[in-house]
């Protein structure tokens, strides 16, 4: 199970907390891939298909995260979901 410690929320739509609660619920942690002072890089499973996603956590700027979420390339990976709240993606 990921920790609520790498997910912030407050007010409004509650995406961050609608996603944590999913993670939480239907995934858990495979391995730690990458792990810095500004986030992280961690190897998810869904816990009935097996299905493994990467989850990416950092604090900064998510507009190019947003942009990829209209953009499908064979050279980049599939971003699914980008919730942030204030600097914390």
């Amino acid at each position: 199970m990921l920790p609520a410690s790498y997910f912030a929320f407050e007010g409004g739509i509650l995406i961050y907390s609608w996603l944590l609660e999913i993670l939480q619920t239907e995934y858990e942690l495979v391995r730690r891939m990458k792990e810095s002072d500004r986030g992280g890089v961690y190897l998810i499973r869904h816990r009935t298909d097996g299905n493994p996603l990467v989850l990416r956590h950092f604090t900064g700027n998510a507009e190019v995260y947003q942009k990829l979420l209209h953009y499908t390339c064979s050279n980049l990976p599939v971003t699914l979901e980008v919730a942030s709240q204030g600097r914390s993606i």
